[in-house]
């Protein structure tokens, strides 16, 4: 499982178990009214969702998920991301070159000047 899947799971585990969460899942289920229409939602809110109402039918799944978050080792990000995730984005991209124009340059990037960008940005 990506670390961003595995995040998502490990978002949804932890909601349930956050006080205001529970409130709005119980407003939603009981009075059969969302919190937020289906097209406010992102991507990622759906699938957390999504994910709260399997763990909550599925407790004995949450172990599965934690065990494997917490034994999993750490990988230094290397800046790139996984093909999904990429095709994900070009989706949403297509088509839509004002977007996806603010964040490009016509500049060459060097080895240098890749450097200076990443040291100006600092550490965690």
């Amino acid at each position: 499982m990506s670390d961003r899947k595995n995040n998502l799971h490990l978002i949804a585990i932890n909601n349930l178990s956050d006080t205001d969460r529970i409130l709005e899942r119980f407003w939603e289920h009981k009075f059969k009214t969302p919190i937020k229409a289906y097209g406010d939602h992102t991507q990622e809110e759906l699938v957390v969702a999504f994910l709260e109402e399997y763990y909550y039918n599925n407790p004995e799944e949450k172990a599965k998920v934690i065990l494997a978050s917490t034994t999993a080792p750490e990988d230094e990000w290397t800046g790139e991301m996984d093909e999904e995730y990429e095709a994900m984005i070009q989706k949403r991209l297509k088509g839509n070159k004002a977007i996806l124009s603010k964040y490009q340059s016509k500049e060459v990037l060097t080895p240098e000047k890749e450097a200076e960008i990443l040291s100006s940005l600092g550490s965690i």
